[in-house]
């Protein structure tokens, strides 16, 4: 019985050094796409759209993110590099970002706003799915995309995009789970060191005597 326990503590120790590794490499590359989640509501649909998570994209080159934040209104990243460096950020066209008329066209479209006094207009490329914004920066830099919706009673709406777009941009799970999608590591992490842990004290407990 002894030999299990210490089969299960060095299983699971192993397990959560794999997952450490991984987290940290992940974050290292900091050129490769990563995720962040973002709930939204098709405000005054008729009849009433069901709110969704949307899948935002950002990375850098040569430049590290220090924080990536989101809400009604606007994405706020937080970068640094002492060369220059730059910040893309993948937007989902069918993301609700506008209350606007449809023959408004692209001059809806969100605007970016550098250290919160430059704005930058039609600073995006658009694609089937995505509107990608790239931003040149060095230095600590501060750096906003920003929507605004009109004082209307004129529904919150995207744009149309082709059907293959909706697995690229919208994530399958519910918009009632939330909070569960956001943080995809730190909770894993969390748990398996929870479960190494329990693990040794058990295992001290049991054959202390």
């Amino acid at each position: 019985m002894k030999t299990l326990y210490l089969g299960i503590i060095t299983i699971v120790f192993l397990v959560f050094t794999t997952v450490i590794h991984t987290v940290f490499a992940d974050d290292a590359n900091s050129n490769q796409w990563h995720k962040y989640y973002l709930l939204g509501k098709y405000t005054g649909s008729d009849p009433q759209k069901p709110d969704k998570i949307f899948m935002f994209q950002y990375r850098t080159t040569n430049g590290d993110v220090k924080s990536f934040t989101g809400k009604n209104g606007a994405i706020t990243a937080n970068v640094y590099s002492p060369q220059n460096s730059l910040l893309e950020i993948k937007f989902p066209r069918n993301y609700p970002y506008t209350n606007t008329p449809t023959n408004w066209g692209s001059s809806a479209y969100p605007f970016l706003l550098i250290n919160e006094t430059n704005e930058v207009r039609d600073s995006w490329k658009s694609s089937d799915c995505f509107l990608t914004y790239s931003v040149p920066f060095s230095g600590e830099t501060k750096v906003e995309i920003i929507w605004l919706y009109l004082l209307s009673q004129n529904p919150y709406r995207g744009d149309d995009v082709p059907q293959y777009c909706i697995s690229e941009t919208i994530s399958s799970n519910s918009a009632n789970n939330v909070e569960s999608v956001i943080p995809e590591f730190p909770f894993a992490i969390l748990i398996l060191l929870t479960s190494f842990v329990s693990v040794i004290v058990f295992y001290k407990v049991r054959f202390r005597k």
